[in-house]
């Protein structure tokens, strides 16, 4: 059995380094909201103070603040816990795409694509879509 530690360490290097703390990225969705310390604090029913000790990682909150956090900023909780680099809205993967087809479904048939298929899939993907050029 692969110990998570590892795995998660390849991961990170996979992804281009090391992932932000929950307390650099609640600022960092903080202030892109243009919401203050206190803004947030009295969102979650908490002080100023726990928030300021949240986002300088003094402090965890607790699972239910966590949910609630990641729900208002429309975040994973992975992302929220600095556990994957994608900050992509977990409603994303519920919005259908046609034929009663969702995101979440793509996303299964193409995880169980063979590397060639999911090469040629990403081929056709990329003349759809000019951004997918890199």
């Amino acid at each position: 059995m692969k110990d998570k530690k590892t795995s998660y360490n390849n991961k990170i290097r996979e992804w281009g380094g090391i992932m932000a703390t929950f307390g650099e990225i609640l600022a960092e969705l903080r202030q892109d909201r243009n919401l203050t310390q206190k803004d947030l604090a009295k969102y979650l029913h908490v002080s100023p103070g726990t928030v300021s000790n949240y986002e300088n990682n003094i402090h965890l909150p607790d699972l239910e603040k966590i949910l609630i956090l990641a729900n208002y900023f429309g975040v994973t909780t992975d992302y929220l816990l600095g556990w994957t680099p994608f900050s992509i809205s977990p409603d994303l993967f519920y919005k259908e795409i046609g034929n009663g087809m969702k995101i979440s479904d793509l996303i299964q048939i193409i995880s169980k694509l063979n590397t060639t298929e999911q090469k040629a899939l990403s081929l056709v993907i990329t003349k759809f879509d000019s951004k997918c050029n890199r």
